[in-house]
């Protein structure tokens, strides 16, 4: 393996290693496959437990216990009544436990990361036409106004609010698409909050950080790097560069982006090469995990 694909690659688990021999050929193969270090959170489902803790106590209590690294940082750090994991493996349970208290979650090869960094790291200059072998920009219309409530039991009440509907977390492009989605979606859906809720300041800040990552991705960008030490939470500041007139070369700075997917490629005679998407690095929720809550 050469120096630069060392590089791109993230701490892993084997979980497969097939020996291959084929016919008129002097020599076997052995292909070794297997995933991130996350793996070891893929367990078989689970039924477990717990009172009175924090999301830190939780998580912390997992990843430890199966030899997981982790950078646990939520936002919400309020103790919890009780929670349970219910027919799940951990990394199940733990991306539901995102989902439902907003929590940024994402593996940057090293680390699990449960919560925003307290410092995001600096930017890496990527300028198309150099550093930068394609890049596409989007925008999606994904906006949408919602009332959400909850019952307290042991105060026999309803707790509700609406969602801000103004973007706070959003670039220029991605507060466009925001306030053009909203001129579209008008009626609010009514919803059940995901945690229990107790307050009403509770209520207020999961409206807001629930729309602000179901717009994460209100505007987003599609690129592809030669770049080995880029990873999901990486920062990249994009630049583009065109032909002003001709002899006069210039470049036009699109801003901070933060990489929530990548994929690395590595092939014979030192070739490598990665496609990643980012969303602006000014967002304070990420895009939703994909989950499949029970009922369902």
């Amino acid at each position: 393996m050469t120096k630069v694909s060392k590089s791109c690659l993230p701490k892993g688990v084997k979980v497969e290693w097939p020996f291959q021999h084929r016919k008129n050929s002097d020599f076997g193969l052995i292909l070794v496959s297997g995933y991130s270090e996350t793996y070891l959170l893929e367990t078989d489902l689970n039924f477990h437990s717990w009172s009175d803790c924090t999301l830190t106590d939780i998580i912390k209590e997992i990843t430890t216990n199966a030899g997981v690294s982790a950078k646990i940082n939520p936002e919400y750090t309020e103790k919890l009544d009780y929670v349970c994991q219910y027919n799940e493996s951990d990394f199940t349970f733990i991306k539901r436990l995102a989902l439902q208290y907003n929590e940024w979650l994402y593996y940057d090869g090293i680390d699990l990361i449960f919560g925003r960094p307290a410092h995001l790291p600096d930017a890496v200059k990527l300028e198309f036409g150099t550093s930068l072998s394609s890049l596409d920009i989007g925008v999606k219309a994904l906006a949408r106004p919602a009332k959400v409530f909850s019952y307290h039991s042991l105060n026999d009440q309803i707790i509700a609010a609406e969602t801000p509907n103004t973007p706070t977390d959003k670039d220029g492009l991605g507060y466009d698409a925001f306030m053009a989605s909203m001129a579209m979606y008008k009626t609010p859906a009514r919803q059940y909050a995901l945690p229990r809720i107790h307050y009403s300041s509770e209520m207020t800040r999961y409206v807001r950080k629930k729309q602000e990552g179901d717009t994460a991705e209100s505007h987003y960008v599609l690129g592809k790097s030669e770049k080995a030490t880029l990873v999901t939470g990486s920062v990249v500041d994009l630049k583009s560069s065109f032909l002003e007139r001709v002899g006069n070369m210039t470049s036009e700075s699109l801003g901070e982006f933060l990489i929530t997917e990548i994929t690395h490629t590595v092939g014979e005679n030192n070739y490598y090469s990665n496609e990643f998407k980012a969303i602006p690095a000014v967002v304070e929720t990420l895009p939703v995990p994909d989950v499949e809550l029970a009922g369902g």
